[in-house]
């Protein structure tokens, strides 16, 4: 009976934690809605096409300034796009490159 228990103690802890988890995610996107469609875009871009290495190569992730070398021309290519389709067809399309 009692590694009954401590099971069920595990399984509530790991609902605990898959919980947070999932609260911080989901304050995570609701912060990247809240961001101009442009930074929006961008960032889906850069995940799609950069293919530089992340730890020394790329700066996207050392800064969150939108001007910044490394978010600027995503940036400013998102605004191209934005400027010829809206976002949710735009965001189709990002989604299907490779």
């Amino acid at each position: 009976m009692e590694n009954y228990s401590e099971e069920i103690l595990n399984l509530e802890n790991s609902i605990k934690e898959q919980q947070d988890k999932l609260d911080a995610l989901k304050k995570q996107q609701s912060l990247f809605e809240q961001l101009p469609k442009e930074y929006q875009l961008a960032t889906l871009i850069h995940a799609k096409i950069c293919r530089l290495s992340h730890d020394d190569q790329c700066g996207w992730e050392f800064t969150n300034i939108w001007s910044d070398s490394s978010r600027k021309p995503y940036v400013d290519n998102a605004k191209k796009i934005l400027k010829e389709v809206d976002f949710d067809n735009a965001v189709k399309v990002i989604r299907l490159l490779i």
